[in-house]
């Protein structure tokens, strides 16, 4: 009974200081210094190495086969829609035209002959 007795009040004992930690003294407060943000010159610059990957990144396709006239961008330049990128010369639409052209002027012949005729 005496043990138990004993136990009973360290185990008070303890429980009263663990709860009584209020009463200890406190640190006093870090003071701190505030100021007011200003408009200014960078002062102080940092440079890192890196890597810059593109967030969403395509693939052109020409509508024809050909060889590359002129590219009028190169990586990494900025472009809007509309900007001519490159020019492709195909050498089988412009025998087409050729073709074509011949064609409308021996049709023009062969109408104003029928009109005279």
């Amino acid at each position: 009974m005496k043990k138990f007795c004993a136990v009973a009040l360290v185990v008070a004992w303890l429980a009263a200081l663990s709860g009584c930690e209020w009463f200890l003294p406190q640190a006093p407060a870090t003071p701190v210094q505030t100021i007011h943000p200003k408009r200014g010159e960078i002062v102080h610059r940092l440079t890192l190495p890196g890597n810059v990957m593109a967030y969403q990144e395509a693939t052109l396709y020409a509508k024809v086969a050909g060889y590359l006239k002129t590219i009028s961008v190169d990586k990494g330049d900025t472009v809007k829609q509309g900007d001519l990128l490159a020019e492709i010369e195909a050498p089988e639409c412009g025998t087409a035209r050729l073709q074509a052209r011949g064609r409308r002027t021996e049709k023009g012949f062969r109408f104003g002959n029928a009109a005279n005729g």
